[in-house]
């Protein structure tokens, strides 16, 4: 009886072990796609002391997951195509989609003509640009077109890259609300 129920137990262990390390088999490779920040950076550490522009304050991203682009001289045919693409994520999230809104940073002299036409559903910023650069930089995540992650609680967790699909992020997205819970 003892051996019986030794093996019971050791047997599924030992398959795993064997399965794991023996033969190399990994799962399903249901990673992510984006690259996680480590440690997560707080927002208000460069909004805050933003005197110039007020409404640029950290708590702007609170309560939400944010997905950020930034673009400095305005949104061009690439930077709408990732911002369409964004929109058709959120509405395949479904009863989910209300906890991601989208925002775009612009520079404080970018003219209006050049975020005209922006889906309605986009909110636009205008602030000094040179910070926000220089905080993704630091963390080599710079690259024009990087589509950036906001946590509810304003810090920015993970970064995609510009050439991530409507697929691969929407995927990410929806395991992450899953995880999260509601909020």
């Amino acid at each position: 009886m003892l051996a019986g129920l030794l093996v019971l137990f050791a047997l599924p262990l030992m398959a795993a072990y064997g399965l794991y390390y023996g033969i190399g088999w990994r799962g399903n490779g249901d990673a992510a796609v984006g690259s996680l920040v480590r440690p997560i950076v707080a927002l208000s550490t460069i909004t805050a002391g933003d005197t110039a522009h007020p409404a640029m304050r950290a708590d702007v991203f609170q309560g939400r997951w944010t997905l950020l682009q930034i673009a400095a001289d305005g949104c061009q045919a690439a930077c709408r195509q990732r911002l369409a693409a964004g929109r058709a994520v959120r509405g395949l999230l479904h009863v989910d989609a209300a906890r991601v809104r989208q925002a775009l940073i612009v520079g404080d002299n970018t003219p209006g003509a050049a975020v005209s036409g922006l889906q309605p559903d986009v909110t636009v910023y205008r602030t000094k640009v040179e910070d926000w650069q220089r905080l993704f930089a630091s963390r080599h995540a710079d690259v024009p077109g990087t589509i950036y992650l906001i946590d509810p609680e304003a810090r920015w967790m993970a970064f995609y890259p510009p050439s991530i699909g409507a697929d691969a992020l929407h995927r990410d997205l929806k395991r992450l609300l899953a995880l999260s819970g509601q909020p």
